[in-house]
């Protein structure tokens, strides 16, 4: 199975029906789930990976502690490892005496991630992006244009067309599966109300089943 042709679909509210890519799907709901369920920043490194925390904390100004020491990184290599380890130790403490606006919060610090989703440009939303993978004769065919907040327009494809649209998918090669947690996650419903621990039992079942379709 080609893991780029794997769809997952579910009815969303009034939004109509919804169809996200499984790739797409685990990437929204991870970033959903994890930023959910951590309390400190530190909990959101273990988490995501390392591209999605820099999205979240990047804004121009900020500067990673790698970026901080990359000056002298990789010079450090040639120094005595005392010297090396001193400078380190330094590099640490002056990291955290920068401003908060010029550093990437610090792993014990309280998590407001969920500040980067309020004006809605962030994560990416599952229905505007049908315009990315979608063959246009087909969501011109089955849906509605439709306009919402955030200056988002998207496809919105009534329920009751849900068979016709999913037979025109498969016979260009998608494959469609129903999956009510992960469409529901990726899209930004609470990951409460669907249950933490069931979401994050569907990513991980779901992300194996991409590994092995991309196998």
């Amino acid at each position: 199975m080609n893991v780029k042709h794997l769809v997952f679909l579910d009815e969303v509210g009034h939004l109509g029906t919804v169809f996200v890519p499984a790739k797409i799907a685990c990437r929204l709901s991870r970033i959903h789930w994890a930023i959910s369920t951590s309390a400190t920043w530190g909990d959101l490194a273990g988490k995501v990976d390392a591209e999605i925390l820099k999205e979240i904390v990047e804004n121009g100004e900020r500067k990673s502690f790698e970026d901080f020491c990359s000056v002298w990184l990789y010079p450090s290599l040639t120094w005595p490892l005392d010297v090396s380890t001193d400078w380190f130790r330094s590099c640490v403490e002056a990291y955290r005496r920068l401003p908060a606006a010029e550093r990437y919060p610090l792993p014990h610090e309280i998590c407001t991630a969920a500040e980067s989703m309020s004006d809605g440009t962030w994560p990416e939303w599952p229905p505007s992006l049908v315009f990315d993978w979608m063959p246009e004769p087909i969501w011109s065919e089955f849906a509605d244009v439709e306009h919402c907040l955030y200056d988002y327009s998207f496809p919105k494809f009534d329920p009751g067309k849900r068979d016709a649209v999913c037979e025109r998918l498969e016979e260009t090669g998608f494959n469609c599966f129903r999956n009510h947690l992960l469409v529901q996650a990726s899209c930004g419903t609470s990951i409460r109300l669907l249950g933490a621990d069931g979401v994050l039992t569907e990513i991980e079942r779901t992300e194996a089943r991409v590994r092995l379709a991309a196998d």
